[in-house]
């Protein structure tokens, strides 16, 4: 074969080649080189020497891998985990003239040891060109990445880029989620009910409350409830016996008898263990606030109905015709984006199909898109700050980030203001302003 390469680009094509850096070929290392001069080549020998020639080059492995038709790997990595194990989803390589399909996939899984991460094995999906994967038998409480590798007739790409970090764990309490600070390299945990951060799983914490229990109060009251019990539990213990009790029931304003307190002691004594939890402590204030607002005279309990009958007739409002005037079709509020289902987390996504990214949660300008007639309106009413004002409270009163107020949403802000709202009066509400029928309170309705 009349092949001339000089020492230079022989030693160039020798370092391409040897994986175990030897300083020589073993025959695989050959017949790898062999097989990609001639799959290039064509058979021909001016043509193997050209395609040998063309190796020897001083080329990025990167660039000769895209010429011999090697895949890309994914463009973005992102994974989502709980007690069973992770989903790991990826956006595949776009295409690129000269390169086969993808025919399968590597998902490689890092492990967080100390402050690195280390490589803990990968799987492989050789024939499953889906995008999407579950990943089982991860350690739980660890953390863990992954990268992606896509596979096709030629070989195998790079490594994608890292996924996001997660953490198998147990399920999180009810309206609590899990997030990652990336600065920090450590998951904290947020509330979106009660406005609630922890960098702890909020059920390690001695003060934990269920978040209904939680939202019956103030977040001041909450504190001072804190404050009390810490006070109020002299041997420190993490637990409140009766005596204790007795002690501190004068200072928060409750005037009771001693057999009143051992028979509120017994009700909230719910394990029998001669002591109250934080949390049993929480549902004694809440048993003592509910029968205080029992025993509210008549009279006061009219006269605020009226005042309140009073004010609702008397709001200000936007008839129902004229707001439903006002919106636009859902194609145009949506704009460039379109909703999607995920198929492994089974999670609502957006899609921008003009930039091509990907939000969990809904766009600000869908969530808050209103009509060009709608916001003539109300920029004659109002002034630009109020506008944004009102975006914010939209947002705090959307707790899950859907981008409307759902019934139990409107019951839960309604509830920590104080309001006692029957279904029937909740239901009334919603329909009121409801004017596309959708049984939520989007934000030009709002």
């Amino acid at each position: 074969m009349d092949i001339h390469l000089n020492e230079e680009q022989l030693a160039n094509l020798i370092g391409r080649y040897d994986e175990d850096n030897s300083g020589e070929l073993d025959v695989e290392e050959w017949c790898q080189l062999a097989v990609d001069a001639f799959s290039k080549g064509g058979g021909g020998r001016a043509d193997i020497g050209a395609s040998m020639q063309l190796y020897a080059k001083k080329m990025p492995i990167a660039d000769i891998k895209k010429a011999k038709g090697y895949p890309d790997p994914p463009t973005r990595v992102t994974a989502t985990a709980d007690e069973h194990g992770a989903a790991v989803w990826w956006t595949p390589p776009p295409e690129r003239p000269g390169c086969k399909a993808p025919t399968g996939y590597i998902v490689r899984r890092w492990r967080k040891d100390g402050d690195h991460w280390d490589p803990k094995g990968e799987t492989e999906f050789l024939h499953d060109t889906r995008c999407s994967q579950r990943i089982e038998d991860l350690k739980m409480h660890d953390k863990y990445r992954f990268t992606v590798i896509t596979l096709n007739n030629v070989g195998r790409s790079e490594e994608s880029k890292e996924s996001n970090a997660v953490m198998c764990d147990e399920p999180l309490p009810s309206g609590w989620a899990q997030y990652y600070d990336a600065g920090n390299e450590q998951h904290y945990y947020v509330n979106a009910k009660t406005s609630q951060r922890t960098w702890l799983r909020p059920d390690t914490d001695p003060y934990y409350v269920d978040t209904e229990l939680f939202l019956e109060f103030t977040p001041a009251e909450m504190g001072k409830f804190k404050e009390l019990y810490h006070e109020l539990d002299y041997d420190q213990s993490g637990a409140v016996n009766e005596e204790e009790l007795k002690s501190i029931l004068p200072r928060i304003g409750e005037m009771l008898s001693i057999r009143d307190v051992e028979w509120l002691f017994f009700k909230c004594d719910e394990d029998d263990s001669g002591e109250l939890d934080y949390e049993e402590f929480v549902k004694m204030l809440l048993r003592l606030k509910k029968e205080r607002m029992q025993i509210i005279g008549c009279c006061t309990k009219m006269a605020h109905w009226r005042k309140r009958k009073w004010d609702y007739c008397c709001r200000p409002r936007i008839g129902k015709k004229k707001v439903k005037s006002l919106q636009n079709a859902t194609g145009k509020k949506m704009g460039a984006w379109s909703k999607h289902i995920h198929p492994v987390v089974g999670k609502a996504y957006y899609y921008n199909s003009t930039t091509g990214a990907t939000k969990w949660q809904m766009p600000d300008e869908v969530k808050f898109f209103i009509s060009d007639d709608l916001s003539n309106i109300l920029m004659e009413r109002f002034a630009p700050a109020d506008i944004v004002e009102f975006e914010e409270k939209f947002a705090q009163m959307d707790l899950d980030g859907s981008g409307a107020i759902d019934r139990e949403e409107l019951r839960v802000i309604l509830t920590a203001m104080g309001e006692r709202i029957t279904d029937a009066r909740l239901d009334s509400l919603i329909r009121e302003v409801d004017t596309d029928g959708s049984g939520e309170i989007d934000f030009d309705e709002f």
